[in-house]
Order: C-alpha cells, then structure tokens, then sequence
C-alpha cells in the first residue's frame, strides 16, 4: 500500500513534536538537549526532521530501534502507541485504509485525475467554483444548501465576495461537524498520500467492502442504479454483473459517486458499516499489524509490504465474507442487501431472455423477481411514508384470474 510509510512518520513526528511543545513545553533546543542526558545523540536539526516525518541525509531509517524505544520511554507511552497512536488514532488509520483499499484506484470522471474520499475543505484556496458546487451537492441543511447555490452562481462577482467567504467558513463548520472523519484536512492530506492506480490484488477486498455498505438502503439504491447505468453505457451488461458478483473490477468510483450527488450517502453509509462492525475490524487489525510491535521493532518493519500482506490475505478477505453474511441475514440490514440482489437478478434475467417471454400467460421468473423486487421497494416507502397504495404486482393478477 503506497506511501503508507511515509503517513506513519509523519504521524510519529506529530506524537512527538505535540509532545515536546505541549506536554514538555520545550523548545527544540532544550528537549534535544534532555534526549542527550538521558538516552543518546540527537542533534537539534536530526529532531526536526523527525518531528516533520523525514529522514535526514543519507539515513536509511526514519527512527532506529534504540530511538523507538528512547522516545518510547521519554513519552511514557507504549511502543505500540508511539508508531501507531492512541486508541482513536488507531481507528482513524484503519478508516483511512479501507477507504484507499475501497476507491482502489478510482478515477475523477472529469479530469482523470485520482479521486480522494475525503472532503477537501481547503478547495475554496484553489478553486473557489468548484468548491461551492460540490458543496450545493453534498451539503443537506436546505437553508445553508440555497446560500451555497447562490453563490456559485455568482462565484465571479467581485462584488458578492465578503459575503462568498462568510459561506465557506459555514459550509467548513457544517463539514466538520455533520462529515467529522470525511472533513479533517490531515485525513484529506494522508489519503492523498497514499492514493494510487488499480492494484488487482485489493479487488476482492475493495469489492467486499462496497457489499457491506449495502446495508444503508439508500446507499444500495443509489450504488445499483449506478451499475445499471453503467453497463447501459458500456453495452456489456453481463460482463460488469459478472464482475461484480465475482468481485472483481473496480466500483469504487460509483461507490463514492465521483463525490457528486450520491457522496453523502456514502458517507452515511461507510459510518453505519463501521460502527456495526468496528470491534471485529479492529480486533483484526490489531492482531495482524498493531500488536506485532516489540521492543525489537524497526520502522523497516513497517513498510508498505507489511500492510499489504495483512490486506490482501485470505484472512482479510475471510473477515469480511464473515461480516458480510452476517449483515444479509440480519433483520436491520438485510433490506439493502435484497435491493441489490433482486436488482442484479433483473439485469441478468434481461441479458438471457427474449423481452416478448416475461409478459407471456403465467408466472414466471422475470415476474417473481419483479415482485420481489417491488415488495423491497414498498416496504422502504412504507417506512419513510411515502407508500403507493397502487402497488402493481404480477402474482395478484394471477391470483384475480384463479378466482
């Protein structure tokens, strides 16, 4: 997994810097100096590097074995936490992983350019428009959403330009308090470190993952409209639902709907996901990464192969078939979950049939699973009120006909 060496040391460097400045309140001089009284060598310019993530000269180690362990014990702090962080810090890393494992390579539609799941609040810096029109999108307060569309509209008036930056610092704070995680400028920062092409062997993994946000309902409607669109725009319907089904390819870029219209959802999907399955994930992840650190570790252990291996393992993968099953058979989440299978079924059925055969005398496949399909449907618009009470299914023109 690329680069994710490189967000270690510079999550270290921040431990460690936060340490000096607000735990010690020591300047850089004065706490290089107390490292050499009680530990070692460490000169005041090898602590800046350090503390920004770097490898000074021609090193060929971020930290040494001696120095994980001397910080280690300087900051009273396990091992285990200097390298990887708090409980919380944990947490964010193994977030930030399944994400990169979930967009896999994804590719903005526009520029071709590689797509961050993360919400880049600093935009407005670089590209004013484009920062309002995604925030028309993907802000859900109405009366903040009317604002931002008015100023997009007028992105270029320079007379309406005190008033554009009273709307961004909203739109930030409505970010950073309704996105959390999605909003945070050194999540932003880490993942575009770490983004990269389509890596074939994360496939499975990325695709299992798309599977269990299926069971926000919403997300499952939105993600499998996108599929159907798709496979019309590419006239190979059979192959992307083969793919799909096999999990392979890559559907990240739908999943988080090129952070257009759908993105919200996916958010709200990915934070159901994780706060239903987070035990399991991270009781995982720390079996396989977090607790192989010793007092004998070097950050060379730690390297891009080291997660990899964990990621793409058949254990990895295992888990998440796990949890999957788990949520198609779960009566919370299963909902979703039919909504795509009956949906994928359709789409199949259309591929291997003649259209003149589904409206023949009868009960048939094409029928039932139509059916099946509308019932899902009703039953979401019967929860959230909006019921059709024309409700058309095939088997009750049957049932009229027997009796």
């Amino acid at each position: 997994m690329k680069n994710i060496k490189l967000v270690l040391q510079k999550q270290i460097g921040n431990r460690i810097r936060n340490y000096r400045k607000y735990v010690k309140g020591l300047k850089q001089e004065d706490f290089s100096a107390q490292y050499q009284t009680d530990y070692g060598y460490m000169e005041v310019s090898i602590l800046s590097y350090i503390e920004r993530g770097k490898i000074k000269g021609r090193n060929t180690s971020y930290l040494t074995n001696a120095q994980i362990n001397d910080f280690s014990s300087m900051m009273k702090c396990s091992i285990k936490e200097l390298i990887f962080g708090n409980e919380g810090e944990r947490i964010n890393l193994v977030k930030l992983v399944l994400l990169r494992i979930i967009v896999n390579g994804s590719k903005s539609s526009k520029e071709g350019t590689l797509l961050n799941p993360i919400i880049n609040v600093n935009q407005w810096n670089e590209d004013l428009e484009e920062f309002l029109r995604l925030a028309m999108l993907n802000i859900t307060d109405p009366n903040l959403q009317r604002r931002v569309t008015t100023a997009y509209f007028h992105a270029n008036s320079k007379s309406r330009q005190l008033e554009a930056k009273g709307i961004i610092k909203e739109c930030i704070k409505w970010y950073e308090k309704n996105y959390a995680y999605f909003a945070d400028p050194r999540i932003y920062g880490d993942m575009n470190s770490m983004l990269d092409y389509h890596d074939s062997k994360l496939e499975k993994a990325s695709n299992l993952l798309v599977n269990l946000l299926f069971s926000d309902i919403h997300f499952a409607t939105d993600f499998i409209t996108g599929i159907e669109r798709l496979s019309q725009l590419k006239n190979n319907q059979i192959e992307i639902i083969n793919k799909f089904r096999r999990n392979e390819g890559q559907f990240g870029d739908i999943a988080i709907d090129w952070k257009e219209v759908s993105y919200s959802k996916f958010i709200k999907a990915f934070n159901y996901m994780w706060s239903r399955n987070e035990t399991k994930i991270m009781d995982y992840f720390d079996k396989e990464i977090f607790s192989r650190v010793s007092s004998d570790s070097s950050l060379k252990d730690f390297d891009e192969s080291f997660f990899e291996n964990a990621i793409v393992s058949g254990d990895f993968n295992d888990l998440l078939y796990t949890l999957l099953n788990d949520e198609k058979y779960n009566l919370q989440t299963m909902l979703g979950h039919n909504i795509v299978s009956t949906t994928l079924q359709t789409m199949i059925i259309e591929s291997n049939t003649n259209i003149r055969e589904w409206f023949q005398e009868g009960y048939n496949i094409f029928k039932y699973n139509y059916d099946i399909h509308q019932i899902s449907q009703a039953l979401i618009d019967f929860n959230e009120n909006k019921l059709d009470r024309n409700l058309h299914l095939y088997i009750n023109q049957l049932i009229d006909k027997k009796l």
